[in-house]
Formats: C-alpha cells, structure tokens, sequence
C-alpha cells in the first residue's frame, strides 16, 4: 500500500514545477482569459447582426412575394355579371265560352241551354259568332217543347272544333248535332278537307276509317237483319256531301255521319269517333 502512494506523488509534484516555470516565461501584459473573452463578444455580435439583416432580407422578400401574389390573384379573378335568359311567354289560346246561357226546368227535370262562343287572341271571330248563334237560336228553350243545348269542344294551336247537340226536352227522338271548325290562324271557318289535313290524315284514309266505322255497327244500327240493312244503306253515303269531320274533345278525329237508324227512327247526322270506330253517346 505504501509503494503506491509513493507513485501517485511523483507525478503531482513534477505537474506543478512545469506550471510555475511556465508562468515566468509569458509577459506580463498578456491576459489569456480577457482576450478570449472579448473576441467571443464581438463575433456573437457580427453572427448577430448578419443573422438579423439575413432574416429582415427574408422576411422582406416573402412579404413582396405575398404581396405580389395576391396581386396577381386579384388581377386574374375578374368580376362575371350572370347571364340571364328570358323565358319566352308562350303564344294565348283560344277559348270556347257560351254567349248565350239558360237554364229551364220541364218535366221535373233541369236542362241547359248554351250556345257557344269563339275567342282566338289577335283574331276578329264575331263573323263565326254571329253565324253560330243565327243558326242555333231557331231551337226555343220555351214553349211547351222546349229544346236543351249543350257542347263540347276542341282546342290546339291549329283548329278549334266545337260539337253541339240539341235536343228537344219532351220528344226523345227530335235531336240534331252541328259541327264548326275554326282555323286559330285566320279566325274564320274552315272546311272538311282543311280540317282533315290539319289533323294529319289524308282524305283517302279518313274515308276508309268511315267506311270501316259504319261496318262494325253499333246501337244506332240496331240487330240482325236489321243492323245489316241499315249499315248497307249507310255505306253509300260515304261521301263528304254527307259527312262532317271535327276533332272531338279528346283529339280523335270523328265526324257526323248520315246514317239509318233502327226501329223505323228514319235517319239523321249522328257523331261517330272514327278512332274508336264507335257512336258517340251523350
């Protein structure tokens, strides 16, 4: 144990002799630590600076190249006016009212009796008017056989089409129909072909569509030998001097046809629905 703390003493004291021969040789001007100091001040203070100018420079850059970005946003953002379309009005249409409006009571029950009326917007129908009025006003709703009137009707942008059934109140088999056509173009009446061609059917087929129409029958023909007769009699009246072609309310083309009726009832116009091939009741 003695042996080695000997050694350990040697080398503290020879460590010492070399600082104190090292203290004598520097002058005695030098201050090792103050300069060390004093240099450490002044390159923190440059590093700082020069830090400081870098991030100004920087943050001057990015604030121009902000600015300058939003500049270039703004100017390529125009403002749009929206673009509105007007929405066209579409053309009035034309209307089928009674210029002429009664009602009666006979027999206990209530009847009507209108006469229609024609109004096409921009057109002067008061010709039509007059002349439907001149030939219905014959039937009276007085008297002691009075006469109902009623109708029903057809509108498009082309034609309007107006069927009139009258009937008398006491007597069942005194009845007539009228058919009128009305062109919304000029306002006025039309005839049978224009009414076929404003339709679209050719005169040729409508003829056919009678033909096959007056073929199948119905209650107007009766049963039988009977119905047989009075559809060959009816046959050779397909002719447009006894036919009148309308457009019924429900867009078919149907016409009044001259027809024998069943049970010795004579003949007489009665409506057919050349679509349906089929007599229109009521």
């Amino acid at each position: 144990m003695k042996r080695d703390d000997n050694m350990k003493k040697i080398p503290v004291t020879i460590l010492a002799a070399a600082c104190v021969l090292s203290l004598c040789a520097c002058p005695a001007t030098v201050k090792p630590e103050t300069s060390i100091e004093e240099t450490t001040a002044v390159t923190t203070e440059e590093t700082e600076t020069e830090t400081t100018a870098e991030t100004t420079a920087e943050t001057t850059a990015t604030d121009s190249a902000d600015t300058s970005s939003t500049a270039e946003t703004t100017s390529t953002a125009p403002e749009t006016t929206p673009v509105v379309t007007p929405t066209a009005t579409p053309a009035p249409k034309a209307t089928v009212t009674s210029q002429v409006k009664k009602t009666f009571k006979k027999g206990g029950t209530n009847y009507k009796y209108e006469i229609p009326k024609v109004t096409i917007p921009g057109k002067n129908t008061s010709a039509v008017n007059k002349k439907i009025k001149k030939a219905l006003s014959k039937y009276s709703y007085k008297g002691s056989e009075p006469y109902a009137m009623k109708y029903t009707y057809y509108v498009n942008s082309k034609i309007v089409s107006i069927l009139v059934n009258v009937y008398n109140a006491v007597i069942d088999s005194d009845f007539e129909y009228y058919a009128y056509n009305i062109s919304v173009k000029t306002g006025k009446l039309i005839k049978d072909k224009e009414v076929l061609k404003l339709y679209g059917v050719s005169g040729k087929k409508f003829l056919s569509m009678v033909k096959s129409t007056y073929k199948k029958g119905g209650y107007w023909a009766g049963k039988g030998s009977e119905a047989k007769k009075n559809i060959k009699k009816s046959l050779k009246k397909v002719s447009y001097k006894y036919l009148d072609p309308y457009v019924g309310s429900n867009g078919h083309i149907c016409f009044l046809g001259y027809v024998y009726y069943y049970g010795g009832a004579g003949e007489g116009y009665t409506p057919f629905d050349a679509v349906k091939k089929k007599q229109v009741i009521g």
